[in-house]
């Protein structure tokens, strides 16, 4: 009573201070301290007396009325008078448990210590590591699901982190000594704050509301995808060697986007949660109505069976906490106790009634009786859940909560023995009312049939995809008897080396396609447990190998030992039992030793069939002169070498921006791509300043936008990008009087190229060219490196506060490699192995910045206003 008390006076001081975040927290404290009173008192097994069984239901029926005060109270846009209803509520529980305490001293029912109820209640459960005083709700749930409230907080306290990070990169960016290495660490820091605000955001159940509720927060979480998106690129472009003049300027831009769209995405996440909570507190006035209506609903039932959830709803009250949660969903984010899934856990069958409360005023002074430490009877209702399902509720049809075990009715282990079902069925039937049977029978006990992870070990989003698990449970997911997800064994198997490694991986597979039966199972339930689960684990398994050694295999000598074990296995584990199935991943095994290369086995090698366009030669190829090489030409033979490198990038290239490693020896193709992008680019400045005459340079440039044209037209973006970078770098960007001796065709043409190119609003125009364009092509690479920085930096490893490998973050990694992949096909064209020695020795040139921009300011002195327009005069005639 005491505690009670105190937490009630504490509820009442935040509540006169307005500390909203608090009010969850300690109401959910009220309703434990009078729960364990209740279950101390024991009152529907030792009360038969109509009048305790009146004062019960007054005390649930004020727990209902605190319950639905405090989440109104505790949300964004509270009531005027919320606060003052919830401290109301808050009053009238003291003096409903008052009245309690009261005429149970009247009626001489004894109420133990709670805490030696407590753990006499503990010491009975089936569930033995469940503390009584522990929510429904497992701990790994109570660590991932969060208050609305704390939630939004939360968010405006990265808001405010992500504003002090852009207000340090823009006084960067205007600073006059621009410095790479301070600015790219900041940018990193800002992305990862983002990151960690999309994750909070995307936390958030939209399930329950209708698209037009949803449309304005898609589209803001969209925007500020694209936003940071493009202050990757404008970080990447101006801090590159040769970055554009407004390079700097692109950048101060983006990060003013990206502050816009955190704003604007914010805004819309406090609007989207205020809806959904009105919805919620709308389904919950329909709980408590149908609460209210006991006879409706535990009205005796035709069938053989009473309904489990119905028989929970109406006895919950006074379950331990593992009993009450009667969620059956594996992904469910339940904000417990007050959550609407709780509420019948802790209302009697008498519901919700309005003409019970007591309005206002503070409690009486009524002393409460001498509590005896030593009670004669306890209230036992054990969960029979670890008996039926021992890994936890499985299905999402049933639930997997009951109410009592029908054997711990009896007194005693002797009593049980001599009471037979009948007796004990007739004996619930004196407690609840109702006419039943026995609630589940041997036919109905599937759970040898259920999963072997437990359920906080596996989560799932809204839209019922894998968010995180251990590894053992991503592998039985992968494997699993009664699900078949292509797209989640592709992007296991395309991501599986940023948390694991094949030798782990193998060794998980193997120890599950020999998966032992359950003890005690009889002889049907045993064949059962093979046909409709070993034999479908088995079919996955195989068809893992086979996709992983066909498909996403590493042909190195680190997983050649695993390759001789999957053949190994196949021989002496497999082919006993799937004759046909081992013979071909015994084939398969083979074809890849013999192989040397990595990736897809039947990926076709080589020139694609159908015309191949003749070269176009220059006079001689004994002495080749770049302005004598045909621009169609040059273009087809940079594909043809670009595409060679691009055709080979492995998946594990692509992995937490193994790039960026020079020590990485698995991303060597990756880097070789992107350092013959910047050889390109460095070609592209180099030999414009090598010529120190205007008209011939200018004549260069014109050659150089007709290459860019032509690479466009092949479909070649990655070469057309490295060639803008070059004409766009400062060096050439500031030769007016190059550029303004160019014909209006080659201005045109190069105007098209870049707003093709520009990184506004995340490459949008790139994006929709992309879409239409048709394959062979080879996109531009620095694009998928943009996003998958993002989502990398800005996506942890392991889910918060949990040790579950964060599958969400590689599923989005699985997408923009699937991406990159699509893409990987030869193009027909003829190769001409003396233009290709030519290009690659032009492009060996070492290019300095400095010593560039030096060069340009030599060949054209920076002319003043009045000089421009004079010469534009002259020039014009």
């Amino acid at each position: 009573m005491r505690d009670i008390t105190i937490s009630i006076n504490v509820l009442n001081n935040s509540a006169k201070h307005s500390q909203k975040d608090k009010f969850i927290t300690q109401s959910t404290a009220i309703i434990e301290y009078v729960r364990l009173f209740l279950l101390a008192t024991g009152s529907r097994k030792d009360a038969p007396h109509r009048a305790m069984k009146q004062n019960h239901k007054a005390v649930t029926n004020t727990l209902a009325k605190l319950f639905l005060h405090t989440k109104s109270a505790s949300t964004l846009w509270p009531p005027p008078d919320a606060i003052l209803k919830m401290q109301h509520s808050a009053n009238e529980v003291l003096i409903a448990v008052r009245h309690f305490i009261a005429a149970a001293q009247d009626h001489g029912i004894e109420i133990r210590d709670v805490k030696d109820a407590t753990a006499e209640h503990t010491k009975a459960s089936r569930f033995p590591h469940l503390h009584a005083s522990q929510s429904s709700i497992s701990d790994n749930q109570l660590l991932i699901t969060q208050n609305n409230f704390e939630r939004v907080a939360q968010l405006e306290g990265l808001l405010n982190s992500i504003e002090i990070k852009i207000s340090i990169l823009q006084k960067l960016s205007k600073s006059k000594d621009f410095n790479h290495k301070e600015f790219i660490p900041q940018v990193r820091e800002m992305v990862k704050e983002v990151g960690n605000f999309l994750t909070l955001v995307d936390e958030i159940p939209m399930d329950s509301l209708n698209e037009e509720v949803t449309v304005d927060f898609k589209v803001n979480r969209l925007s500020l995808y694209n936003s940071i998106a493009g202050l990757v690129s404008a970080t990447q472009t101006a801090t590159a060697q040769f970055a554009p003049s407004n390079a700097i300027e692109q950048v101060f831009l983006s990060s003013g986007l990206v502050q816009k769209a955190v704003k604007d995405l914010l805004l819309s996440t406090k609007i989207l949660i205020e809806e959904q909570e009105s919805l919620e507190q709308a389904n919950l006035a329909d709980i408590l109505i149908k609460e209210r209506r006991p006879s409706s609903v535990f009205a005796p039932r035709q069938t053989k069976a009473l309904s489990v959830s119905a028989l929970g709803r109406r006895n919950n009250e006074y379950a331990t906490d593992s009993q009450t949660d009667i969620t059956s969903h594996e992904d469910s984010n339940v904000d417990f106790p007050l959550s609407p899934v709780s509420v019948p856990s802790l209302f009697s069958s008498g519901g919700y009634q309005e003409e019970n409360f007591v309005q206002g005023g503070p409690p009486p002074n009524i002393n409460p009786p001498k509590i005896p430490v030593n009670a004669k009877k306890q209230f036992t209702a054990i969960s029979t859940s670890a008996k039926i399902f021992p890994n936890g509720p499985r299905s999402a049809g049933v639930s997997a909560e009951l109410p009592y075990d029908l054997d711990d009715f009896s007194d005693s282990e002797q009593e049980r023995k001599n009471t037979t079902k009948e007796e004990r069925a007739t004996k619930i039937k004196q407690i609840l009312g109702v006419e039943t049977v026995p609630l589940i029978s041997n036919e109905l006990d599937q759970s040898f049939l259920a999963h072997d992870y437990q359920t906080f070990e596996l989560l799932f989003t809204n839209e019922k995809k894998v968010k995180g698990g251990t590894l053992e449970a991503l592998v039985e997911r992968l494997t699993a008897h009664d699900a078949s997800d292509p797209n989640y064994m592709s992007a296991f198997l395309l991501t599986y080396r940023s948390f694991t490694t094949s030798e782990e991986l193998f060794r998980l597979l193997h120890r599950r396609f020999t998966l032992k039966p359950p003890p005690g199972l009889t002889e049907e339930n045993l064949e059962r447990w093979k046909r409709d689960k070993l034999e479908n684990i088995r079919t996955r398994i195989y068809n893992v190998f086979k996709n992983w050694v066909e498909k996403y295999w590493l042909n190195d000598g680190e997983e050649f030992r695993t390759l001789n074990e999957i053949k190994d296995m196949a021989q002496a584990v497999i082919k006993p039992i799937q004759e046909t199935e081992a013979k071909r991943l015994i084939l398969l095994c083979e074809q890849r030793a013999q192989s040397r290369e990595s990736g897809n086995l039947k990926k076709i090698k080589g020139a694609p069939t159908g015309f191949i366009p003749p070269p176009i030669l220059p006079k001689s190829l004994k002495k080749i002169i770049f302005l004598e090489l045909d621009p169609i030409e040059i273009a087809r033979q940079l594909t043809i070498m670009i595409s060679k490198l691009y055709e080979i990038v492995q998946p594990i290239e692509l992995l937490k921006k193994a790039w960026t490693d020079l020590s990485n020896s698995n991303a060597k193709n990756v880097r070789a791509m992107i350092q013959t992008s910047n050889h390109i680019t460095g070609w592209v400045v180099h030999t414009v300043l090598n010529e120190s005459r205007q008209k011939e340079r200018t004549t260069i440039v014109r050659h150089f936008i007709h290459i860019a044209e032509n690479c466009r037209l092949l479909n070649n973006f990655d070469t057309l990008m490295a060639i803008l970078s070059g004409l766009e770098a400062a060096p050439i960007h500031r030769l007016r009087k190059t550029w303004d001796s160019l014909k209006g065709r080659e201005k045109s043409i190069f105007t098209t190229l870049r707003e093709l190119m520009t990184s506004t609003k995340n490459f949008s125009r790139y994006r929709e060219e992309l879409k239409s364009c048709t394959p062979p092509c080879i996109p531009f690479v620095g694009f998928f490196f943009t996003d998958l920085t993002f989502i990398e930096d800005g996506n942890p490893d392991f889910i918060k506060g949990t040790k579950l490998i964060n599958f969400a973050k590689r599923m989005k990694t699985a997408e923009v490699i699937n991406d990159f992949q699509q893409y990987q096909l030869s193009f027909a064209l003829a190769e001409v192995s003396e233009i290709q020695e030519f290009l690659k020795n032009s492009w060996q040139v070492e290019a300095d910045e400095k010593a560039s921009y030096e060069r340009s300011c030599d060949l054209e002195i920076r002319e003043s206003d009045e000089e421009k327009i004079t010469r534009m005069l002259q020039e014009s005639g």
